[in-house]
This record gives C-alpha cells, structure tokens and sequence, in this order.
C-alpha cells in the first residue's frame, strides 16, 4: 500500500503503466514467500526443541516467543533466528514503508492547493496509522529480550496486530468516503436532538 501511494501521489502519471496486473501478482508473491520460507525455517528449528517442563501453551496464539518459554533447553539457535528474521522482514517492511512516506510527504508539501494537500495527507495519515500500530507491536514483541516478555503484554500485544489492525482497516479508510462521514454526522445530530429533547 505504501508503494501504491507512493505511485499515486509521486507519479500520477506512470501509475497505471506500472501497477498492472503483472505487478499486482509480484507484490503479492514477494510476501507470501519471504512469509513461507522464514515460517518453515522458524518451525523446523522449533520442532527440534524437547519440551519436558509442559505441554500446555498459555497463549492466545501458536507464535514462537511461548514455544521459547516452555523448553527444556536454552533456545538461543531459535532465539537468534527469530531475531534475524524480525530484524529482516519487520524493519526492512516498516522502513520501506517510512521512506516511501517520506517521498510522498515531501511531494505533498509542494502541492499549493490547501485542499489538495488536505486530501492526500488524510489518505496518508489512515495508513500510517494502522502501519504504526500493526509494526510497532510486532516488533514490541518479536525484538524484545526473552527476560523481558510478559505473558499478559504478549497476549495484548498479539490481539493487537492480529486482530485489532485488520479489523481498524475498514473503518479508517471508510471514515474518508463521504458517504460515511455524512452517515457518522448525521448519527450524531440525531443523538445530540434526541439527548436535547429529554432535557
């Protein structure tokens, strides 16, 4: 998504030549690889942990950190790639993302029309939001030091970026249509006549 403004917002005109289905198919294969190989090698060295303290994961979800906890060995091969796999993938993504921002937000700067700028810095400000919020958790969890880890903080944290970050993506890119702002107004007019009238 944060090519896809880039594009849009940087190169308006060399956006349909290059975000062709072609390059749709690439986008989405990129992810879906680097996401196979990096789960297949987290999962390999995992099953090669023995686990004899329990057998009971108190988690919300089957992620690598709980797995750590409840070995029987010092887990620093698994600790070491998930670390490096973090390092790679998280904050690679998220700093692409930043510079891609960056251009976008120097592009938008030049634009002379106040309600230009308005319009494609509100576009921009939805997705970073949800950006922040699903990598600042991610790597809240995934780059913090093993003594450091709290089973309830997981917890939160996983909810956070699996549930929470898809669930907001609807509403705040919805918020911008006009249709819905007007909807969202009107429900509130209606709520403030209705508390009016009991008073």
């Amino acid at each position: 998504m944060a090519y896809d403004r880039f594009l849009a917002i940087c190169r308006p005109l060399h956006y349909s030549s290059i975000m062709n289905m072609r390059f749709h198919i690439i986008l989405a294969l990129i992810p879906w690889m680097v996401g196979f190989v990096n789960s297949s090698i987290q999962v390999s060295i995992t099953w090669r942990l023995p686990f004899c303290k329990t057998h009971h994961i108190n988690h919300l979800f089957c992620e690598v950190p709980p797995f750590l906890r409840i070995s029987c060995t010092d887990p620093w091969l698994n600790e070491i790639a998930m670390y490096v796999a973090a390092g790679i993938i998280v904050l690679f993504s998220f700093l692409l993302t930043l510079i891609s921002y960056v251009y976008i937000i120097s592009t938008i700067v030049k634009i002379r029309s106040s309600h230009g700028k308005q319009a494609v810095f509100s576009t921009c400000t939805s997705h970073l939001t949800v950006v922040t919020l699903y990598y600042g958790t991610l790597m809240s969890i995934y780059l913090q030091p093993p003594s450091s880890h709290s089973l309830e903080t997981d917890n939160t944290l996983s909810v956070l970026y699996t549930v929470v970050t898809p669930m907001l993506n609807p509403i705040i890119y919805s918020i911008r249509n006009k249709e819905v702002k007007n909807c969202i107004i009107n429900i509130k007019n209606r709520a403030n006549l209705s508390k009016n009238i009991l008073m």
